[in-house]
């Protein structure tokens, strides 16, 4: 066994191990990572090319022209990979600025739907109050002339036409406030004037 049989002699393969090295650190896409390990392969054949040339080219003699040829496959391959991390990183930017914008827009129609909500509560609650304190019987009734709510007024006035349960049917409010005005306010209802 010779005394150099543990160095790769140039072999092509431990060329494609250093490019492979550097397409994996390309993956971080990060030129200051790239750039380092470039430095540290040019550096690592300048001075093993210099001190050891067999373990880098497979030969004995030195030739400056040799690395150069090295350094110039290196230089191909890493401006290959920086175009590649340059439109990685630009794609990542844009997802990252879009997302952005979703993430806003998802916000302020979330705040917008807060304040609906917030202030229809508040509409309701005004509602409410002035209902229960109106001087006049206020009785609340769907299409179908079901009765949904009545004031402290109407329910003092319709006393006598609710149920045991407490519910009151359209009939019994119709005959207790008087069939004429009732039939005239539904009227009004059913033509679209009142909703």
């Amino acid at each position: 066994m010779s005394e150099t049989s543990h160095l790769p002699g140039g072999r092509i393969e431990t060329h494609f191990h250093v490019f492979g090295s550097l397409a994996f650190l390309a993956f971080y896409l990060d030129v200051r990572v790239l750039m380092t390990g470039t430095l540290v392969v040019v550096i690592d054949h300048a001075l093993r090319g210099y001190l050891w040339p067999q373990s880098v080219y497979g030969t004995v003699a030195d030739s400056d022209l040799r690395f150069l040829e090295h350094a110039a496959w290196v230089v191909f391959e890493v401006v290959g990979l920086l175009v590649t991390v340059r439109a990685a990183v630009a794609d990542k930017r844009l997802a990252a600025t879009e997302s952005i914008a979703r993430e806003a827009a998802l916000a302020g129609v979330e705040q917008q739907v807060a304040d609906r909500t917030a202030e229809l509560a508040r509409s309701e609650s005004l509602f409410r109050m002035l209902n229960s304190h109106a001087p006049g019987g206020i009785i609340t009734a769907q299409h179908d002339r079901s009765v949904l709510d009545v004031n402290m007024r109407a329910r003092d006035m319709l006393a006598a036409a609710q149920a045991l349960d407490g519910t009151i049917d359209w009939q019994s409010a119709r005959e207790a406030i008087g069939s004429d005005v009732a039939d005239r306010e539904w009227a009004r209802v059913a033509a679209g004037r009142i909703r």
